[in-house]
């Protein structure tokens, strides 16, 4: 049986939309401290959801998944109304570390923030 396609798809772990959505995103994409294209923001899921199930990981048919766009959603707009939040929005510099220290996105597993 031949395969159509690859066994794992590159996936932004933080995606385009999710960029293009948050204000707070922008800011700091903007500000030089997060690419959507960097590699610690990709990566690899199986495109087989069986596979996928196999591993206990999430498949990646090539889109968004919704669950995870809306928790990631969620996750933002708590942040940009944060103090931090809300200075890294009016670009107060002084704020991007401490900003960066509850920015862990791309570490998190969407537990309470």
């Amino acid at each position: 049986m031949s395969r159509k396609g690859p066994v794992f798809q590159d996936h932004h772990a933080i995606e385009q939309q999710t960029l293009d959505r948050s204000p707070l995103l922008k800011a700091i994409s903007e500000a030089g401290h997060f690419n959507i294209h960097a590699p610690e923001n990709r990566i690899f899921l199986p495109a087989d959801p069986v596979f996928a199930q196999t591993l206990g990981i999430t498949p990646h048919g090539g889109g968004p998944i919704a669950d995870y766009q809306i928790g990631l959603q969620q996750r933002l707009r708590r942040l940009e109304q944060s103090p931090d939040g809300a200075r890294a929005l009016q670009a107060i510099p002084t704020h991007w570390l401490e900003l960066q220290v509850v920015w862990r996105l791309s570490e998190t597993s969407f537990g309470p923030a």
